[in-house]
C-alpha cells in the first residue's frame, strides 16, 4: 500500500467556466489491455470497479495515449543482463508509468468529497459575487500530489484559478500551487512540522478570491 498524499483542490473563475470544469472533469477512468495476470489467473479480464463517473476524473482531464491504453497498465518487467528489472525492449509506454508522468501520481483521486457555495457551512468572498463561483475537492491520491495534472488542467481553462494545497502521510512533507493559466500565483513545497499536524482544520474553504485578484493585477495578467 502506498503512502496517501491528502489534497485540496479549489476551481474558481466565471461561473460559466466553472460549470464547464465540472463537466469536463467528470467521467470513466482508463480502460486498459487486460492484464496477463488476469488472463492466466482468472481467466477472463477483471470487470472494471468504477462503471459509474467520477465526479474529479484524471483521465477526462489528462488522457492517458490509446496507445498506452492499448498495451496495458504494466510493462511486465524483465530481467536485462546485470540483474536490474526494465521493460521490454522497444515496448511502448505502460500506463503505470504514463499516469506518473500526466497526473503526478501513478492512480486517479480517491475518496474523493465535494464543496461547493450552496453547500460550505462557512463564508467566503465567493459567495457575495454574482459573477463568479468555485468548488472544492478532497481527495487522497498515492505517494505524491497531481502537480502536473492541475498544471494542464489550469492551461485549459485559462480564465479560472486553482489552488492545489497537499500534504503527505504523517506529514512527511506540505505544500500548494496555485495557477491561473500559466502564472505561478504560489508554488511551494517542504517539510511537514508538528505544528502542521495539530493547526490544521478539518474544515475547507474557497481562499479569499479578492487578495488572489489584486496578485494577479500587480503580476501583469488580465484576471
Amino acid at each position: 500500500m502506498p503512502n496517501w498524499c491528502s489534497n485540496d483542490l479549489t476551481v474558481t473563475g466565471p461561473k460559466e467556466e466553472i460549470e464547464r470544469w465540472v463537466e469536463f472533469s467528470t467521467g470513466l477512468p482508463p480502460k486498459y489491455k487486460p492484464s496477463k495476470l488476469e488472463e492466466e489467473i482468472f481467466g477472463k479480464p477483471l470487470k472494471n470497479k468504477k462503471e459509474e463517473p467520477e465526479i474529479l476524473n484524471f483521465h477526462s482531464i489528462c488522457p492517458i495515449p490509446q496507445l498506452t491504453l492499448d498495451f496495458g497498465f504494466d510493462h511486465g518487467y524483465v530481467k536485462d543482463a546485470d540483474g536490474n528489472m526494465k521493460p521490454p525492449e522497444g515496448s511502448p509506454e505502460c500506463g503505470y508509468d504514463a499516469q506518473c508522468r500526466l497526473w503526478g501520481t501513478k492512480w486517479g483521486a480517491c475518496e474523493v468529497s465535494v464543496t461547493t457555495p450552496e453547500t460550505c457551512t462557512s463564508w467566503s468572498p465567493v459567495m457575495e459575487s454574482e459573477d463568479h463561483s468555485w468548488i472544492s475537492y478532497n481527495f487522497d491520491t498515492a505517494w505524491s500530489p497531481p502537480e502536473p495534472l492541475v498544471k494542464a488542467a489550469a492551461l485549459l481553462f485559462p480564465d479560472c484559478i486553482f489552488n492545489l494545497n497537499f500534504t503527505g502521510e504523517g506529514y512527511e512533507f506540505k505544500g500548494q500551487l496555485m495557477l491561473k493559466n500559466s502564472l505561478e500565483l504560489v508554488s511551494e513545497t517542504r517539510e511537514g512540522t508538528f505544528s502542521d499536524m495539530v493547526s490544521d482544520s478539518d474544515e475547507h474553504t474557497a481562499w479569499d478570491m479578492y487578495g488572489i485578484l489584486d496578485m494577479i493585477e500587480d503580476a501583469g495578467q488580465p484576471a
